[in-house]
């Protein structure tokens, strides 16, 4: 594994992916990013994700959740707010990108899932996007296919400023 970018908190997070995805579509027609991820945490994360990545033009969003494919939404954003509309139509994708959520058990994501639907989507590349190395933890960076992973860790301080 090589390091090829380095930063710092959420914002370095949503750069990082970005310069990346720029990279992958740089000469595509067809510009479409499948974000995998769960149910909680993961839907919050895509729209943030989605929000820094508003300045790729002709590029359309989907969400797959829990691997699977009958479950998946089209994303755009207005400028205020997301629409999410199911739309079960996409049938590849350029870009997936696999967020860490789907490795927590309960969701009963299993690896042989994801690359099951990874082969189905056939994508130029697959990006792992997660926090605290959940997919090194779990075992998932043997299991799955991933060309690239952007792992972030938050720093987090509490102060008190008044007594």
């Amino acid at each position: 594994m090589e390091i090829i970018n380095n930063s710092k908190g959420l914002a370095g997070f949503n750069s990082s992916l970005l310069k990346l995805i720029q990279k992958i579509l740089k000469e595509k027609d067809e510009r479409r990013v499948v974000f995998v991820g769960c149910t909680g945490i993961c839907i919050p994360l895509t729209e943030l994700i989605i929000f820094g990545l508003r300045g790729i033009r002709d590029t359309r969003f989907f969400y797959i959740l829990n691997a699977q494919k009958d479950n998946t939404y089209e994303i755009e954003f207005n400028g205020l707010e997301f629409d999410w509309r199911r739309n079960n139509s996409v049938i590849n994708a350029e870009v997936v990108v696999l967020l860490g959520g789907l490795t927590i058990p309960k969701f009963n994501v299993t690896p042989k899932d994801v690359n099951n639907l990874i082969e189905e989507l056939s994508p130029d590349a697959v990006i792992g996007a997660s926090g605290s190395n959940v997919f090194s933890k779990s075992g998932w960076l043997e299991k799955v296919r991933m060309d690239y992973l952007i792992d972030m860790s938050i720093n987090v301080a509490t102060y008190r400023l008044k007594e």
